[in-house]
């Protein structure tokens, strides 16, 4: 078999300094990536005097150099990022050093779920006496990315209508949609209807209100909610599509760090909010935060200028 990583990205023969010998002699150790779960081996290379070399190494993943004993890798250096020059930056904890981390997602936003949210920035509120909203008052814009995650909307227009809808400006999904008055925290109850133009949204349209984030109905026109007697409406909470990676209020999750045996436990922490804050995390770490209520797409990610770089 033949690698052939140079001839589809820039690579380097990198040498990675071991920090401890294996329990067994090696005459060689390996390349391994994270796969969300441990350390799995991408290439191999022979050990001399504590330095291993790698050939054909691409930039910018996080790797560590390790030893396959009892049909498992057993770390063998610190993680480390490969630098466009081709040199190893290895990602020591520093505990003389700590920063507060502030973590809102464990998972990278893949691009389409993303586009998904922003696809609702611009959509108009509307409101009307009448189910063909003609004729129709517009009340508010949404004018921000939620991001995949919950966002309420406030809404200061004072006069009661029995029918209220969002018109998408472009096709979009949405998990979750629930309209409130004045300062209530229960939504009002209504009937969900939608444009002629939605086919089929009368079998779609209880994804709306069933609290399960990862079912959701796709609209191209606009979605309306039947009050079923005029109401005046103070706010909307809704949730486009989301795949369901973000941090969750009232699930715990737990931050570890790794160094050259492994990841180490910096504590587990109930989730009050949409995000999650870490204190006296060391820095030029590699973490991993892990979500012990439900869910298996983890990443692990670097902190730097005050944000998530996931790797």
């Amino acid at each position: 078999m033949k690698d052939v990583s140079h001839e589809y990205q820039r690579t380097f023969n990198i040498h990675i300094h071991l920090t401890h010998e294996s329990t067994e002699k090696r005459k060689f150790a390996y390349l391994c990536a994270f796969n969300n779960e441990k350390w799995v081996p991408i290439h191999f290379g022979e050990i001399s005097k504590n330095t291993v070399t790698f050939e054909n190494v691409g930039i910018g993943i996080a790797c560590i150099a390790g030893y396959w004993i009892n049909d498992e890798i057993v770390p063998a250096s610190y993680p480390f990022l490969i630098t466009s020059t081709g040199k190893p930056h290895y990602l020591r904890p520093d505990k003389k050093q700590t920063q507060t981390l502030r973590l809102k997602r464990k998972y990278p936003l893949v691009n389409w779920v993303n586009r998904n949210s922003d696809k609702m920035v611009g959509a108009k509120i509307e409101a009307s006496h009448l189910p063909s909203f003609i004729p129709s008052v517009e009340v508010s814009t949404l004018s921000e990315n939620a991001y995949s995650n919950y966002a309420d909307h406030f809404i200061s227009h004072p006069y009661k209508y029995r029918y209220w809808r969002i018109l998408i400006p472009r096709k979009t999904s949405i998990a979750e949609l629930e309209f409130f008055s004045g300062n209530d925290t229960v939504p009002l109850k209504g009937n969900f209807f939608a444009s002629p133009k939605e086919k089929g949204f009368e079998q779609k349209k209880a994804a709306l209100s069933d609290r399960d984030k990862l079912t959701s109905a796709e609209i191209q026109d606009w979605v309306a909610i039947d009050l079923g007697a005029p109401a005046s409406i103070s706010r909307i909470h809704y949730l486009p599509l989301t795949d369901d990676n973000n941090i969750v209020p009232g699930e715990t999750y737990e931050l570890l760090v790794g160094d050259d045996k492994g990841f180490n436990s910096l504590g587990m922490k109930v989730a009050e909010y949409s995000y999650i804050d870490f204190d006296s995390v060391p820095v030029n770490g590699l973490y991993w935060i892990r979500n012990h209520t439900k869910g298996r797409e983890e990443r692990i990610f670097t902190f730097e200028r005050n944000r998530v770089i996931f790797r």
